[in-house]
């Protein structure tokens, strides 16, 4: 590898008596500005946003856990410090790697069969919908699918967010990159789209235990840390089970970190075609700014002829990606420069107004706490004191990884400090290999040339945090995940099997109600699903007139579980005046 690591000195970051104690100082510490931080906002006020909900009834719950396990992980001594520490030394030095792959198959077994059993089948939120949705379409091999023009008039009704809009809606595709989609696609064809998260988190286990391999061949110990943390984080192994881009942003990342770090031509020509693929996941931003500080340091360290070739390399990238949006719309017949429907539009003018918004420091700060809490709990203390500790040594690989973290979240707290639906903070799930390799970093050097009974005691620890991790935090977040789905999925279900032509969803004041519209992109499956609020009288007098109509209401809705809730409208105006011309329409539960 052509980029060191970790110097030899050990000056950076002194050597620790009692590293257990001073991990749980850390957390502790953290997770007390951070509830602060919240608590700032919710002073007087009442909570609505979902990351709000989140926070009180997911992830409080977790940290009152955490606060338990690091009372007792810091004890002075631990009766069986020196029997752990023997095994897993054992491990370490002989069976390293078949450790990493039991714990990368472990992870992708536990997110394929929770597919089924934790996510019901349901891509919860519309960033999952439209994975799938585009998917279906590239599936087809088509790259947009035609509307039947008896159904075009209703396309804002059937898909009224995020949908990429063609002239007369002759088309609809979503608003995001195609890359997400494109894999699932691929996966669809060897046998299920499913395979796609499970595969992709499985995948980052195995890169981050390779990398920290490179990275400290001296210290075996480091790539066994590092690939344990990853392993046993509960977002890794949930978001794994979605259709998210997240999951293929984390083993991209690592992917392109395992080329980029080697000197051959090969190398660097493969990190950047998986550059292209990494930026064109979902939105443009994310890998970039994984990358940029590791060119930057190449610039830093005049080796000229990578650092242009990089450069270069990401500037053709993004042009492309820029101009992805015409390129699609003019395979499809359109005159250039059509592309009308920006997918940020609207984006540079919300982060101005953000930037003073004191919401923003508030919501970062949940996400922040979000993120902290569905990992290991080792893993955000460790990565904490690595980051602060590789600050002075900008030559290793520590420092872009730390400032590529860095930079992403001021750019979310500028332009999106909420992240809506998420397991975990989803916008910082591509720099969870980041997190793990920080820590094993931080690792090594709290555990060198400590005394002879500190390592085993440090060991102990370590096995116990993964054993809480894997054996608590998971089956709570599990139960979780499959509480809060399970209303939506019901509902899609009653909708999706409704003995109607058309299902008609009034989502006035519901909890996200107007996520339940969706439909199939060939209009082939199931009945058509609209949202009342974007049809007009007209529309559903003539679809009344024409249709079996059925609809689903409040009643419906808190018949399956959804409750009420003024969190958002979207629409034309007020359905209300709408629901007299409904009269033809037949409840989804019968009355």
């Amino acid at each position: 590898m052509t980029l060191k690591a970790v110097p030899s000195e050990t000056a950076a970051m002194p050597a620790a008596d009692g590293w257990t104690r001073r991990v749980g100082a850390v957390w502790l510490i953290t997770f007390l500005i951070l509830c602060v931080t919240c608590g700032l906002y919710f002073a007087g006020r009442r909570a609505h946003l979902i990351s709000d909900i989140f926070l009180v009834t997911q992830d409080y719950p977790a940290a009152i856990f955490s606060v338990v396990l690091f009372t007792f992980i810091g004890l002075p001594s631990v009766r069986f410090a020196p029997r752990i520490a023997r095994a897993i030394d054992s491990f370490v030095d002989r069976r390293g790697w078949a450790c990493c792959m039991a714990a990368a198959a472990a992870v992708g077994l536990t997110a394929f069969v929770g597919w089924w059993l934790i996510y019901q089948q349901y891509p919860l939120s519309m960033d999952e919908y439209w994975a799938n949705f585009d998917a279906r379409i590239f599936g087809h091999g088509q790259v947009m699918a035609e509307i039947a023009p008896k159904w075009r008039q209703f396309a804002p009704a059937m898909a009224p967010m995020w949908r990429l809009e063609t002239p007369g809606a002759q088309f609809w595709a979503s608003t995001y990159l195609p890359m997400n989609a494109a894999f699932r696609a691929l996966f669809g064809l060897l046998g299920s789209e499913a395979l796609a998260g499970p595969f992709w988190a499985a995948l980052s286990v195995v890169l981050v235990f390779d990398l920290a391999r490179g990275f400290w061949p001296e210290r075996r110990d480091a790539a066994f840390v590092a690939a344990i943390l990853l392993a046993t984080s509960s977002q890794l192994i949930v978001a794994a089970m979605s259709p998210y881009a997240m999951p293929a942003h984390l083993a991209l990342n690592l992917a392109w970190l395992w080329l980029f770090m080697r000197k051959s031509w090969w190398a660097q020509l493969g990190a950047a075609l998986l550059a292209l693929a990494a930026t064109g996941l979902h939105q443009l931003v994310f890998h970039p700014l994984f990358a940029a500080p590791f060119v930057l340091q190449l610039w830093a360290q005049r080796r000229w002829s990578r650092a242009i070739f990089h450069t270069a390399a990401y500037a053709i990238i993004a042009v492309f990606w820029f101009s992805y949006w015409d390129l699609l719309f003019t395979s499809q017949g359109f005159a250039p420069g059509v592309a009308h429907a920006a997918v940020a539009h609207g984006a540079s003018a919300n982060a101005v107004r953000r930037l003073f918004d004191p919401r923003a420091v508030s919501l970062m700060a949940e996400n922040a706490l979000r993120l902290m809490v569905w990992q290991n709990p080792l893993t955000a203390p460790l990565a904490l004191i690595g980051a602060f500790g590789s600050w002075r040594q900008w030559r290793t690989a520590m420092v872009p990884l730390t400032l590529g973290l860095v930079a992403t979240l001021v750019l979310l707290l500028v332009v999106t400090p909420s992240q809506g639906h998420g397991w975990g903070y989803r916008y910082l799930h591509g720099f969870l290999g980041s997190l793990c390799l920080l820590a094993a970093y931080a690792w090594i050097k709290l555990t060198e040339g400590v005394g002879a009974g500190e390592k085993p005691r440090a060991w102990a620890a370590f096995a116990a945090a993964a054993v809480f991790a894997v054996a608590v935090w998971l089956p709570l977040r599990l139960c979780q995940v499959h509480d809060f789905i399970r209303p939506f999925a019901r509902s899609r279900a009653a909708i999706e099997h409704a003995p109607a032509d058309v299902v008609i969803v009034d989502s006035s004041g519901l909890w996200y109600a107007d996520d339940l519209v969706r439909n199939d992109p060939l209009l082939l499956d199931g009945p058509k699903v609209m949202n009342l609020s974007f049809l007009s009288n007209a529309q559903v007098k003539m679809l009344c007139a024409n249709y079996r109509v059925a609809l689903f209401d409040r009643r419906d809705a808190i018949a399956f579980g959804i409750g009420p809730a003024n969190v958002r409208k979207i629409g034309l105006n007020d359905p209300s005046a709408r629901r007299t011309a409904l009269s033809c329409a037949t409840p989804i539960v019968a009355r």
